[in-house]
């Protein structure tokens, strides 16, 4: 139960800029990144995997929750916290954009 209510509040912005930084980003990297290597393992052997597909999708969807709530937790910080945050926040949500648009137009 606390897990969702972080996620919740992190995505609120009410949380704490550096427990979204830690507990979002920095602990699930290893995790996400073995996720993210066996999802392009199964879809270079099997292209029209759903397994494939839909890592990628849960992948997507955490990055986008994750970007977010930087943005929005980086509004109670201080001026240069702040300033990187958003930053932050922006280079790693940019790169989904071109992923998205690979999904759709197929060229992924």
């Amino acid at each position: 139960m606390k897990l969702f209510t972080f996620f919740n509040n992190a995505y609120a912005g009410e949380e704490k800029l550096w427990k979204v930084f830690v507990f979002g980003w920095l602990l699930p990297l290893l995790p996400l990144t073995i996720a993210s290597k066996i999802a392009e393992e199964i879809g270079i052997k099997n292209p029209s995997s759903n397994v494939t597909y839909g890592l990628l999708v849960l992948l997507l969807f955490y990055n986008w929750w994750l970007a977010l709530s930087v943005w929005r937790c980086a509004a109670h910080s201080k001026t240069a916290y702040k300033i990187l945050a958003r930053v932050f926040a922006f280079f790693h949500f940019a790169p989904l954009f071109l992923v998205i648009r690979g999904m759709v137009d197929g060229t992924f």
